[in-house]
């Protein structure tokens, strides 16, 4: 824990749970958006290119890109204390047992 003691989180406590779900819902409103625009696009028969149906998913993939990025940081950053978690708890249980 001495070695971890300089350095702060990005996030104050993003737990890897958190982590995992908002990993998820980002990941869910990247691929929406993608189908979005390529529907908009015109690849189905019988539609013309709408950039009214265009432009807003491509803002809402523009968003969740740089959601993803910064989400990516705060794993790299954060995923020591997430271990440090897990080894402490794991140490309580182990002694509790011994109880």
């Amino acid at each position: 824990m001495a070695e971890t003691d300089g350095r702060k989180r990005l996030e104050p406590r993003m737990t890897r749970g958190s982590f995992r779900l908002t990993f998820g819902a980002v990941m869910t409103q990247i691929i929406l958006s993608v189908i979005l625009m390529l529907l908009n696009l015109g690849i189905v028969q019988g539609r013309e290119w709408e950039p009214v149906g265009f432009f807003p998913p491509a803002g809402l993939f523009a968003v969740n890109a740089i959601f993803f990025r910064r989400l990516l940081r705060v794993r790299r950053n954060d995923e020591r204390f997430w271990n440090e978690d897990e080894a402490r708890r794991e140490d309580w249980d182990r002694r509790g047992r011994q109880l």
